[in-house]
């Protein structure tokens, strides 16, 4: 800047004016002065010493006197406007950060804040040990408010039911009622629904308020993650009232909409089921009859070419067909033909009615149990199950007509068909005369119900998954006046169509470039449908680094996975990140040689109880420690821990530098009836299992995996909450895929959060693979594209 400029050629000598640039460059970032820093780096220094025509070498020569620096800060102090920190300045951070500090929990984001904002101040930041109190000191008032927010929302007879369900109650064998609405269903089963449900009715007689608008949902649900490690016993004995309340509300509310989805997602298994034990039933008939219709389809076939010859040589056709086949054999042919025939289009719909009948009063209770909300004024199926429901709370009435009479009066009600038009149900359900089967009737429109649901054409009040698309978003009113102040920090400014016209100017340009690396790009060739292909790369690795590769092999001693998890630690500190849920402390001694040998068990799959009988600690006490620290937030703060140590190290950059991710799902078989795992006859035939989508990053490791119903074949739907949520110094800016993770909405999505930079060609753009990818290992685990030149990938670029 020339003002800067002006200012540092004020100095005499060559020496003093880099030195005092230099001074002026750390004041501004990081914030310290230049006698409390260790040194500044040579190529910092260069590049200042480039900027004022200035040798490098000169600033050895600063500071030879030892007041010049000091001189040159007060200069500094009283031209430039800087200060040191003091009570006002901790005031002015302690109000800035505040409102941060209502929103995240996170101590390295709180002080990147407060770094920041001295630095606008023009603050000479402290020690660093000042900031961190000033941080935690800013967390307690936000956690302060947090409880105090929660607690105010609450009734006196709300938080005494609240402590009536921390205490042993006789009815559940002395355990509290918090441990009864915990337990989950075994399985997906009639019985599993009625089991949620009868914790979602129970939550409702609470009548939990409405969480406060003024308290972030992210600490909401912070709170609700705590509680769920915590023991009645543990929040019985708090020793703040307030904390004990405030915790319960945010635990009850997260979890009375997790209890929601769990009762919708086991209705849809449910219905599922039902329809596909339908089917298996017909293909059991067809397999135990075949044998049967073979035959009746031989003897129906001679009697057909009789009757054609009887036709063609004008001869009496009964007399011809009969010395075919006899009378009784037609006659009884006929009749097993029927008996065992199904319908033409082989819908197995006729056979769900003796699986609905022992899940209908199931079913009837989950649809009076939670509130449903069309997402225009109103859905088919609900109208037809609101009928339902008023006939059987009108005298227990089954829908068994078109005009159903009811009353004394025998008055009439029209039946709804509406859902039944353009269905499998439709001729099942309705019978000549106006009549109707009623069973048939019910399954249709519950099915109905659950494409509705699946579609998002129906909500569910008081959901998180099935919540009306409309409330995840501002209202026009909150968005006009964000807008009006400029607090919107939405990256997309414009118009649609400025940034449509923007990206096709610059998909042009990608496509220009494409076509200019055609001649040198021999791998990539078009065949004559004008698809792209990629043909297979030759091994990247010599023969000669294969063979010492397993000759070095032969060299490593071998390692106990325990000592391995020790070692690692040792460099990096990640086992300190399983904090106890209660004592807030790290492991220490025995207890973290019980922690890595219960993550032994854990990665291993070998479990509690046989790691027990191969070390010295018992199983109560590998389930304790697991049950203690290892949760989801600290698996994702110790996974922290090693991508920042694996990105600083220079090997590293051998395979990246930290700017690609990849994501990928790899499928697992579960034995028996999960209740989190389904059905995918793709995959796993007649049996379930579940998917794990892995987010993988350049420089070898996961930045973050999650576990989801192997039914969802689109992974895209969970690439951009491992782009948002990874929370590591990972500056990742392209993503890529293979097509199950590519969709226009996951495009749309990473414009909106500045994250579609396309790579210079347009997304659709599926077979290109960079020089400098070739090599990495990593790419061919993530996209496979060496196991075959078709196999076809996306990209996302996000900053």
């Amino acid at each position: 800047m020339p003002d800067d400029l002006a200012l540092v050629n004020q100095q005499h000598g060559q020496s003093n004016r880099l030195g005092f640039a230099v001074q002026l460059s750390v004041l501004r970032c990081p914030g310290r002065p230049l006698v409390d820093l260790p040194g500044v780096p040579d190529a910092v220094i260069a590049y200042i010493a480039e900027q004022i025509n200035i040798p490098p070498e000169k600033f050895a020569e600063y500071g030879e006197r030892a007041a010049t620096l000091s001189e040159h800060l007060e200069k500094l102090r009283s031209q430039m406007g800087y200060r040191d920190y003091d009570a006002l300045a901790m005031l002015q951070m302690t109000r800035h950060l505040l409102p941060l500090a209502m929103e995240v929990d996170v101590r390295v984001t709180l002080v990147e804040a407060a770094l920041e904002h001295l630095r606008q101040l023009r603050v000479i930041v402290p020690a660093m040990t000042s900031i961190e109190a000033l941080v935690w000191q800013v967390k307690r008032i936000a956690r302060q408010r947090i409880y105090k927010r929660l607690d105010a929302r609450l009734t006196p007879t709300q938080r005494q039911l609240l402590s009536s369900w921390l205490q042993p109650e006789p009815g559940f064998s002395k355990k509290t009622r918090l441990n009864w609405l915990r337990a989950a269903p075994n399985k997906v089963s009639k019985a599993g629904l009625i089991h949620l449900l009868e914790r979602v009715n129970y939550l409702k007689l609470l009548q939990l308020p409405t969480l406060p608008l003024n308290v972030h949902p992210h600490r909401v649900r912070l709170l609700a993650r705590r509680c769920s490690h915590y023991s009645p016993s543990l929040l019985a004995h708090m020793k703040r009232p307030h904390h004990r309340f405030a915790t319960l509300f945010a635990y009850l509310s997260e979890f009375s909409r997790d209890l929601i989805d769990q009762t919708v997602d086991m209705f849809d298994s449910l219905i599922e089921e039902m329809l596909r034990k339908a089917e298996r039933a017909q293909e059991k008939h067809l397999r135990d009859t075949v044998h049967t219709l073979y035959e009746a389809a031989a003897i129906l076939a001679d009697a057909g070419d009789a009757f054609l010859k009887a036709h063609a040589e004008v001869l009496e056709p009964f007399a011809t067909v009969f010395a075919v086949v006899s009378p009784d054999q037609l006659s009884d042919t006929v009749k097993a033909v029927r008996q065992i025939n199904r319908p033409r289009d082989l819908s197995a719909i006729d056979l769900v009615e003796r699986r609905y009948i022992p899940k209908r009063k199931a079913f009837l209770h989950f649809y009076r149990s939670l509130s449903f909300q069309p997402a225009q004024e109103s859905h088919p199926s609900l109208t037809a199950l609101n009928y339902i429901a008023w006939l059987v709370e009108h005298g227990n009435q089954r829908v068994t007509q078109l005009e159903q009479p009811f009353g004394r009066r025998k008055q009439t009600r029209t039946a709804p068909l509406e859902f039944l038009q353009h269905t499998r149900w439709l001729k099942h359900a309705l019978l000549p005369g106006g009549k109707i089967n009623p069973n048939f009737y019910e399954a249709g429109a519950f099915d109905r119900l659950r494409h509705g649901l699946r579609s998002g054409d129906i909500a569910v009040i008081g959901s998180r998954r099935y919540q009306d698309f409309n409330s995840y978003l501002l209202s026009s009113i909150d968005f006009k006046q964000l807008q009006a102040q400029g607090l919107t920090r939405l990256v997309l400014t414009g118009s649609a169509a400025e940034y449509l016209t923007t990206m096709q100017t610059r998909i042009a340009s990608g496509i220009d470039e494409l076509q200019r690396s055609f001649p040198v790009n021999t791998a990539l060739t078009f065949d004559d449908a004008g698809q792209m292909h990629l043909s297979s790369l030759e091994n990247a690795v010599p023969s000669e680094a294969r063979a010492f590769r397993r000759y070095w092999y032969k060299w490593l001693p071998h390692v106990q996975l325990t000592d391995l998890l020790l070692e690692v630690d040792a460099w990096t500190g990640f086992l300190d990140r399983f904090i106890h849920h209660t004592a807030h402390q790290p492991a220490s001694g025995q207890t973290k040689l019980a922690l890595v040998t219960a993550m032994v068990a854990l990665g291993t799959n070998l479990g509690t109880a046989q790691m027990a009988n191969a070390c010295s600690f018992t199983e109560k006490q590998l389930e304790s420690v697991i049950d203690g620290r290892v949760r989801e937030e600290t698996l994702l703060a110790s996974q922290r821990v090693l991508d920042n140590f694996m990105l600083r190290l220079p090997i590293a950059s051998l395979w990246g530098d930290g700017t690609l991710s990849s994501s990928d799902g790899i499928r697992f078989l579960v034995e028996g009836n999960a209740l989190h795992a389904d059905y995918n006859s793709r995959y796993f035939g007649n049996r379930r299992g579940v998917t794990v989508i892995t987010h993988l990053a350049d420089i070898g490791l996961p930045v973050g995996r999650q576990v989801v119903i192997s039914t969802n074949d689109r992974e895209a739907l969970y690439v951009v909450d491992a782009l948002c949520h990874h929370d590591t110094e990972l500056n990742i800016e392209a993503h890529t895929t293979d097509t199950g993770g590519s969709t226009y909405h996951v495009f749309a999505l990473c414009a909106f959060l500045e994250a579609i930079r396309i790579f210079g060609v347009i997304w659709v753009f599926t077979l290109f693979r960079p020089p400098d990818m070739a090599k990495c290992s990593f790419f061919d685990a993530s996209c496979r594209l060496s196991k075959g030149p078709k196999r076809q990938f996306c990209e996302y670029s996000y900053s």
